[in-house]
């Protein structure tokens, strides 16, 4: 009954409890995603240039999902999605391939989900690869420090066990460098052997290591030189 265009007591109970029950819906009552997982863990080989993954899902409510979005913040990384719709009882997947690149050591990689419904939170999902480093050099660095005699310095490279390379080779830009690798006697070592030729001069320098597996493939790892 209204009174002076004023619902009456009944129809606001009403109106209450209906939106008490809407509330107290569980999000399989309206539509809600189920993730086999959300996280998927890869061991990648250095042979290897790409690493995919599969994140499969289910829609196990009664309305229809819409994804808005699946996007990852890493250009060497692609998700990709079939159906943007999941209708109730569906299954679908989001894919990614992750390239590897010059990539070493543990990297974990996001995917960010995001729903045509902005009340739905938007859900992370994540890819660990695991790559073995090949070629690891004993420093990150060389340094020579202010007044201290231009003489050659070296660090030892150590190749990954289950890897073993045909070469080694060590380069950098800077041309003011003279860099010579060799064996080092230990098995599986190598020797690089930096000497700046820049009486006076500051040098902040990459110098890469360039190691080649069989079938030609080529892993790199970096240290730095400075001099002061």
């Amino acid at each position: 009954m209204i009174i002076d265009g004023l619902p009456s007591i009944t129809h606001v109970v009403l109106i209450q409890v209906f939106a008490f029950l809407l509330s107290g819906l569980s999000p399989e009552a309206r539509g809600e995603l189920v993730w086999e997982t959300k996280e998927v863990f890869r061991k990648a080989s250095p042979f290897d240039k790409e690493v995919a993954a599969s994140f499969p899902f289910r829609n196990t409510g009664t309305e229809p999902i819409t994804i808005k979005s699946v996007r990852s913040a890493c250009g060497c990384m692609v998700p990709k999605i079939r159906n943007m719709v999941i209708h109730p009882g569906e299954t679908g997947e989001i894919t990614a391939v992750f390239a590897l690149e010059h990539r070493i050591g543990k990297q974990k990689r996001p995917i960010a989900v995001e729903f045509a419904d902005p009340a739905r939170s938007r859900i992370g999902l994540y890819l660990h690869v695991d790559i073995p480093e090949v070629i690891k050099p004993s420093a990150s660095f060389l340094r020579w420090v202010r007044e201290e005699a231009l003489a050659p310095k070296k660090l030892s490279v150590s190749v990954h066990e289950e890897y073993p390379i045909q070469a080694l080779n060590a380069f950098s830009k800077d041309k003011r460098l003279d860099i010579k690798v060799s064996r080092d006697g230990a098995q599986g070592l190598y020797a690089v052997e930096v000497l700046p030729r820049a009486e006076g001069q500051p040098i902040a320098a990459v110098v890469t290591l360039e190691s080649t597996l069989p079938g030609d493939l080529r892993k790199r790892r970096d240290f730095y030189v400075w001099v002061e």
